[in-house]
């Protein structure tokens, strides 16, 4: 991002003090990571490219019983449970496509660990209860849908992305480390009880829907950059850095929290050099959900509430 050419910008150093405990969180996050430097070139495409089908002609069939090996090239069809207190992990330079249609669950107790490339194709779906990491190096890309429940752990040291046509639902704990970036370009729910520890870095674009019903942590490495749709249900605390991007379409409900340390530097390019946008630490958005999580919707309710 290149913060010396906007000159509009307006940075804001909010002296708000965190809490010890949450002080003491973030750094010791910070401290398990500090040696990892971030690879500047990307490991899988992150591009805004409809999704092309892969050629799996010289794919093998992974079975939960097979150890994966380097320099080869794996898929998953159907529905593949892997069970509890196991680790598996995909080495350097190998690839695991979970296809199209297929369930790809992981259980608690489980460990998954990508050294080479994990991609979720449309229509395909990844249930965590256990625990994934994206190794340093090693690159996730999710154009279906992946579900992480509250004893779900995400760990990213690398490149990851969520395509236009992915969602993510995340209810455990995910944490971005120094090495990790994370690019959402569809739809992300951190859930009400997730937890989000973000040491590196995690950018939304334009087009991309971002619900923060949980805690969002930004540490005092860590850099959130906000593009498109983004509801602050939860609590965002902030030590290192955090953009709002100047198409960004930003609400925030009752209830809600954004704090920050005296480390950190929130930028709002919003407000085109006259000051944050009143919105900014406002709170106070009102709306009913009308989504398919309803089973019911009363719509003359719905027109009458004035909303």
């Amino acid at each position: 991002m290149k913060i010396l050419k906007k000159a509009a910008a307006l940075i804001i150093a909010a002296a708000i003090s965190l809490s010890p405990i949450t002080a003491a969180y973030a750094q010791s996050n910070e401290s398990a990571v500090m040696d990892e430097t971030h690879n500047p070139e990307p490991t899988i495409d992150i591009s805004d490219a409809d999704y092309k089908p892969i050629d799996k002609t010289k794919f093998v069939k992974w079975n939960v019983g097979d150890k994966p090996a380097e320099n080869t090239k794996y898929y998953i069809d159907g529905t593949v449970k892997i069970p509890s207190n196991k680790v598996i992990e995909f080495p350097k330079s190998s690839t695991l496509v979970v296809c199209e249609g297929a369930d790809l669950g992981i259980y608690a107790g489980t460990s998954l660990i990508i050294g080479g490339t994990l991609i979720v194709e449309p229509k395909a779906r990844v249930t965590l209860t256990g625990k994934l990491t994206i190794k340093q190096g090693a690159g996730f890309a999710n154009y279906g849908t992946v579900v992480s429940t509250t004893k779900g752990i995400i760990r990213i040291s690398s490149d990851a992305i969520n395509h236009g046509t992915g969602t993510m639902i995340l209810s455990g704990v995910t944490y971005i480390y120094n090495s990790g970036s994370f690019i959402n370009r569809g739809q992300v729910t951190f859930a009400k009880k997730s937890v989000t520890a973000i040491t590196g870095n995690f950018s939304t674009t334009e087009e991309a829907r971002i619900f923060l019903k949980g805690v969002m942590r930004v540490t005092i490495n860590g850099t959130v950059s906000l593009n498109g749709y983004f509801s602050l249900i939860g609590e965002l605390e902030v030590s290192g850095k955090l953009f709002f991007e100047k198409n960004v379409r930003y609400y925030r409900v009752n209830g809600s929290t954004l704090s920050a340390s005296k480390s950190a530097r929130i930028v709002d390019y919003r407000s085109d050099g006259n000051g944050a946008k009143p919105d900014l630490f406002s709170t106070g958005m009102k709306g009913i959900d009308v989504s398919s999580w309803q089973d019911a919707i009363d719509w003359k309710k719905v027109k009458n509430s004035g909303v």
